[in-house]
């Protein structure tokens, strides 16, 4: 029991929809990535993270993340001094993000 208040204390910031990108990449990362896909792909989504992903976003509240602003983001990762603009990437920056929005968006249904 005391475990599990403590994982609930812990996580309750997902419960009150109060949550930054910044919390809620640590959370995706230790709760999903770590435990489900190959090890360099551990490394590369840790590194697009830090590299990209937090520094843009870092504390804004994920429900705050709207069209435009990853729009904006778009825009950022293709200039030539980011990421060089390769596709590919850019489109697994937009596939992260978009998985923590749908899945943020899942656990706050009917806040």
């Amino acid at each position: 029991m005391r475990e599990y208040l403590n994982e609930h204390e812990k996580n309750k910031h997902l419960l009150s929809g109060h949550i930054t990108m910044r919390q809620y990449c640590e959370i995706w990362y230790d709760n999903y990535v770590v435990l489900n896909v190959k090890l360099n792909t551990q490394k590369r989504y840790r590194l697009m993270m830090k590299n990209h992903i937090i520094p843009y976003f870092g504390d804004m509240n994920i429900k705050e993340i709207k069209p435009i602003i990853l729009q904006n983001y778009y825009t950022h990762l293709t200039k030539p001094k980011v990421i060089g603009g390769a596709g590919f990437l850019v489109q697994q920056h937009l596939n992260i993000i978009g998985y923590y929005i749908k899945c943020s968006n899942m656990r706050l249904v009917g806040k």
